[in-house]
């Protein structure tokens, strides 16, 4: 218990989590709650050919990815607040890389 270690603590107490009447449960509520929600996003990004949305099969997160093919290289994210709209266009904007700029100008909308 001298190290600093984040994994120290979970490594007591996995026996006891693992081992409890209620840890089966607890799995297949989280496992019924992922899938509704990996439904939820099929059914929003599923349609749109500018992403491809990879379905997770078992895990706790999902991946878009950006078919680049499907966006105009000039697509731009409106954006209300003028400092970051001109950091975007100034800075993040001399990049060639339509990717950089979209996921950086998606982060500032947000």
């Amino acid at each position: 218990m001298l190290e600093v270690c984040s994994t120290t603590l979970p490594q007591y107490v996995i026996p006891e989590v693992y081992s409890s009447e209620q840890f089966e449960k607890h799995i297949s509520d989280r496992l019924e709650k992922y899938k509704l929600r990996s439904q939820i996003a099929n059914e929003v990004f599923g349609p749109m050919k500018q992403v491809k949305f990879i379905e997770p099969k078992g895990a706790f997160y999902l991946s878009i990815v950006l078919n680049l093919d499907e966006f105009d290289n000039d697509y731009k994210v409106e954006l209300e607040n003028n400092d970051i709209k001109e950091l975007i266009d100034n800075v993040i904007s001399k990049s060639n890389r339509f990717d950089k700029k979209f996921c950086y100008s998606l982060l500032a909308k947000k």
